[in-house]
């Protein structure tokens, strides 16, 4: 069988932090705003001063999917057809999980997205230059949401053509893009699961700066469960193959991301 072209999987790769194995709800408690100190005259009395605090949630979200095999094809093909069938719903779940990843609606069984999560840094323009590019990047930095050695971006094939065709300074012959496949010195990752759909216009896509990935929890409840079922269609002669899996994901702290969503040009 000669495989289907499918999405890059990337955002395993980012530098996000990958909880595995999990069986129970997690809520880690979050720190939204510290403490303040001021000053004070010498025997003022201190004003009161309290952190503020939410917390972060998983849960489990099932991914699924499952394809009837022919037992008849099975006896007769060359190559194993329920394994292939395996790798291939192995495949669409890794699909599928990077979707969400980015673009989950919060509804429907779907996680939250990192596009959907409250609190991440939003430049909003159609037409992408340096100058976005530098505020895309000051929205995270201004909130003290990058670590050196853990930034980078994340958008599609479209972003790239666009970008590789224009440049940071008019006449200068430098393209944002550049060929070492960075933007601004900070590493890019490219994959079409990052949407052209994104609102108005044709190809209208994401463009997506991290100043720090491992703020990006990707969890995974128990494991990516692949399954055959010969007895729920055996007068039909035909076994099944089922997977299960169940993710969950959120920024620890929002402010580490920021992102324009929809450009066209």
């Amino acid at each position: 069988f000669i495989d289907a072209l499918r999405n890059d999987i990337v955002m395993m790769n980012m530098g996000a932090t990958m909880l595995t194995g999990l069986t129970a709800n997690l809520k880690f408690p979050r720190k939204t705003a510290g403490t303040a100190s001021a000053a004070a005259t010498e025997n003022a009395t201190a004003t009161e001063t309290t952190p503020t605090v939410d917390s972060v949630d998983l849960s489990p979200n099932r991914i699924t999917a499952f394809t009837d095999v022919s037992n008849q094809v099975s006896l007769q093909a060359n190559d194993d057809i329920l394994a292939l069938t395996e790798n291939d719903l192995y495949q669409a779940t890794l699909q599928e999980l990077q979707r969400q990843l980015i673009h989950g609606a919060g509804s429907g069984g779907e996680m939250i997205g990192l596009l959907g999560i409250s609190g991440i840094g939003s430049v909003g323009t159609a037409t992408v230059t340096y100058a976005v590019i530098q505020n895309i990047i000051d929205a995270v930095a201004a909130a003290n949401g990058m670590v050196a050695g853990n930034e980078g971006w994340l958008t599609n094939s479209f972003m790239r053509k666009t970008l590789k065709q224009k440049e940071e300074i008019a006449s200068s012959g430098i393209k944002i893009w550049a060929n070492d496949n960075t933007i601004d010195g900070y590493p890019v990752w490219m994959t079409n699961s990052v949407s052209r759909t994104l609102g108005g216009g044709t190809n209208a896509s994401a463009l997506i700066y991290g100043g720090d990935w491992s703020q990006f929890i990707i969890a995974q409840f128990g494991s990516i469960n692949l399954m055959r079922n010969s007895m729920t269609k055996a007068k039909e002669a035909l076994t099944e193959v089922i997977v299960h899996s169940w993710w969950d994901c959120d920024a620890r702290q929002p402010a580490a991301f920021a992102a324009d969503v929809a450009i066209t040009a």
